[in-house]
């Protein structure tokens, strides 16, 4: 009903937060509390790698939930730690993400037959995983 609608007026002080209202008593457990990299998928892999990581929601002592970005890298290295591809170099929030990797250097080329490394960076967070290359 647009009767019970407040207008809100925009000024550059406006701010907005999230309330969640639920029932469901694990809805908290729900919400990436924790860094992760998955196994890249398939591995090995032909054409395409499905790699997943996951960004914790941060919470301060007082409740409220924490919704400052993370800055992100996420690259793909050979065997003799060059730099292969570059996949993520941005500023993402906490979340769950999918990256499908084409196979493919920052030149464009495949890859050779061979093992790679996923690495991540996000905040003061670093892992990796190895990825199989198969022609």
């Amino acid at each position: 009903n647009s009767d019970s609608l407040l207008p809100l007026p925009l000024t550059k002080t406006t701010t907005y937060q999230t309330v969640f209202i639920t029932t469901d008593p694990h809805f908290l457990n729900r919400l990436p509390r924790v860094f992760a990299l998955a196994s890249p998928y398939p591995n090995p892999c032909v054409r395409v790698a499905h790699l997943n990581y996951t960004l914790p929601y941060r919470w301060h002592t007082n409740g409220q939930r924490n919704t400052a970005a993370y800055k992100v890298i996420l690259n793909i290295y050979d065997a003799k730690g060059r730099l292969v591809r570059e996949l993520v170099r941005r500023t993402q929030t906490p979340g769950r993400y999918l990256i499908s990797w084409d196979t493919k250097s920052n030149t464009g080329r495949r890859v050779a037959t061979g093992m790679y490394y996923l690495h991540l960076k996000a905040g003061k967070y670093r892992s990796s995983k190895k990825i199989m290359m198969m022609r």
